[in-house]
Parts: structure tokens; sequence; C-alpha cells
């Protein structure tokens, strides 16, 4: 599973199994398969097994990721217990509201994920989290960092807008930079304002995320266009590549620019992700 590789992440309620197949044919890179925070406690239970019968057969079209509920809830355990099933296939488990490297590691250890090579995702969704994120990243098994930016403004007491949540996007994707994980942003929630959403896309892009959740399939090319880099980047990454290897590895200039290793390495990773 290769996040980095993986922009668009499709959130799909659990209690709706008539949308799991249309999740993976709608373009996105995954689908995350929700039981926490859009299914009430009524229907807890029949959105988890819903989805428990949904991975008993692979899926290899695209990722597929399920967001658990916390392991204090009363639907945390359920949910463990499960997902523990050895005939349960999927990427990786997406842990809500993280705020330390202990109960990643206890959820790690419950579901036997390393055995089954399924990844663990951490959400940072409170400020507990957000100051722990040093201690998340190196002392846990986590593969990914995600933002949640609704809880978090909701735990802290802010506006849900891009300049407020700055400061937490950019300790995020530094954290993840730490271990050298994925950081995916939060969902843009107003699916009718597509111009909107890509200009969190491409300043998620700046910042050094990713990907970036979706909540409706029509954000789906938005989010992939985006991320990807476009014409002028790859241009200029193959001339810089040119460039630096005709030197022999010596620094050289482009266009007024001294290119040195790690902006050849920047380079070289424009052109994987234009290929991909």
């Amino acid at each position: 599973m290769d996040l980095s590789r993986s922009p668009a992440l499709l959130f799909t309620p659990g209690n709706k199994p008539e949308l799991f197949t249309k999740a993976l044919t709608s373009g996105a890179n995954g689908v995350i398969l929700e039981l926490e925070d859009a299914i009430s406690a009524a229907e807890k239970d029949k959105a988890r097994n819903h989805v428990v019968q949904f991975l008993k057969k692979k899926h290899p079209e695209l990722l597929t990721i399920v967001r658990i509920n916390h392991i204090t809830t009363d639907a945390g355990l359920p949910d463990l217990l499960a997902l523990r099933q050895d005939d349960i296939y999927c990427d990786a488990i997406l842990y809500p509201k993280t705020e330390s490297a202990e109960e990643l590691n206890i959820v790690y250890k419950i579901l036997h994920l390393e055995a089954r090579n399924i990844k663990l995702l951490a959400l940072i969704e409170t400020a507990k989290g957000l100051l722990n994120l040093h201690s998340i990243v190196t002392h846990s098994p986590v593969a990914g960092l995600v933002f949640g930016a609704a809880d978090f403004a909701i735990d802290i007491g802010c506006q849900m807008n891009w300049d407020v949540l700055l400061n937490a996007r950019h300790h995020i994707v530094q954290a993840a930079a730490l271990t050298h994980i994925p950081a995916i942003d939060s969902p843009f929630f107003d699916f009718t304002n597509e111009e909107q959403l890509i200009s969190e896309v491409i300043r998620a892009k700046e910042l050094g995320f990713k990907g970036k959740l979706a909540i409706h399939p029509r954000q789906i090319i938005p989010i992939k266009q985006n991320f990807a880099p476009n014409q002028a980047e790859v241009k200029r990454a193959k001339e810089i590549v040119a460039l630096f290897e005709q030197s022999g590895g010596k620094a050289c200039q482009y266009k007024g620019q001294m290119i040195d290793v790690p902006i050849y390495q920047q380079a070289q990773e424009v052109l994987k992700l234009s290929n991909n």
C-alpha cells in the first residue's frame, strides 16, 4: 500500500453497502469504509456487519481502509473483535482521535496487523494528539497521519478555515516527514464548491500533504488532477534531471537556479508522481 501515490481517498458510510461497489468504480485511489462519526449508535452493529461481509473478499482495484471507533467507546471493542478475523482483507485501519502511541500499539497488536500486512493510520483530531505527534510517529507502527479538521476545530474552539488551521497542518506534515510516512489532509466539506476545493488541494500539496480525503465522488477528479504534477512541473523536472545527470552529479545552474542533490531528488519525485 502506497499512500504517497494515492491522493484521493473516498469516505463511504458502512451502513450503506449499496455504495461500496460504487466506490470501487468511482475513480478514487482508496475507499474509507466508515464505522465512526458518520454512523449513529443505533446503526453501528449493522454497519460493522456490512463492512465485515464486504471485506471477506479481496478488492485489488483500490485501497480498502476501515475507520473504526475509538477503543474507549462502546463500539470500539466490537470493531476490533470483528476485524481481527484472518479472513478479513483490507489495506489499512484508520484510527480516530489518536492521542498517544500507546493506543495505536494496542490496536496494532489486537488486530495482528503486522502478520496480516495491514497498515495503521492515525487521525489527528485533538490538541492532545497534535502535541503528542513526535511520540506517535516515533513510538508506534503508524504508517500515515491524517488530519481531521472538523473535530480538531471543535476540540480547540476555533473556526474551521484554512488560515486558522494552517499551524496544525504544518505540524502534521513535519511529523510525518520525521519518519518518512505520508500525511493526508482533511476533507473539504462543501462538495458543491469545486473552485474552493481545488484551492485547498493546491495549498495542501504545497505544504507537503500527499493526498486529501473526499466526502463525495465529485471531489475525486479535482483532487487527483491537482495533486498530480502539471505539464510545466513535469517539463521543468525532466530538464533538471537531464542537466544534473549530464553534469555528473555536480552542482549546476538551471535558469538562474542552483541545482544540487536535493533539487535533483525533488525533480525525480515529480517524475515518479507524473508516471503514477
